[in-house]
């Protein structure tokens, strides 16, 4: 099977970022969360009042899923990610729309389905830092 790339670069020295090759694209839907950082109080009256921080939301992790991955595929991606939980590295990945994703992986996990020959799937969390 072909799979399409995404671009992936590690923090540099400075605002530069070296290029670190490619990663494949998740074949499964990304959900791009953003959550209010707003908070509900009960008053005195029985009535709502809402207090907004100055931070106004917050970026949710991204959840990776890569399935069928097989041999050299699997081992590539699986070490390249593990590298990247291992030494806490930042990166900032782009997509095949231009639009950048800055942040860390903070794991890696190996799916398997039993009964599928030959293949395995993996998923990683990435915690977006900017």
């Amino acid at each position: 099977m072909s799979r399409l790339t995404w671009n992936i670069f590690t923090e540099g020295s400075g605002d530069l970022w070296d290029a670190d090759g490619t990663i494949y694209r998740p074949n499964e839907n990304l959900e791009i969360d953003i959550t209010s950082t707003q908070v509900k109080k009960r008053l005195a009256d029985g009535s709502n009042a809402f207090v907004n921080p100055e931070t106004k939301s917050i970026k949710e992790p991204i959840e990776f899923i890569w399935l069928e991955l097989t041999g050299t595929d699997y081992n590539n991606l699986r070490a390249k990610i593990k590298a990247y939980v291992d030494a806490g590295t930042k990166v900032k990945i782009t997509d095949h729309n231009s639009v950048d994703y800055i942040g860390r992986f903070l794991n890696i996990k190996r799916v398997w389905i039993s009964g599928v020959e030959d293949t395995e799937d993996l998923q990683s969390i990435f915690e977006r830092t900017e």
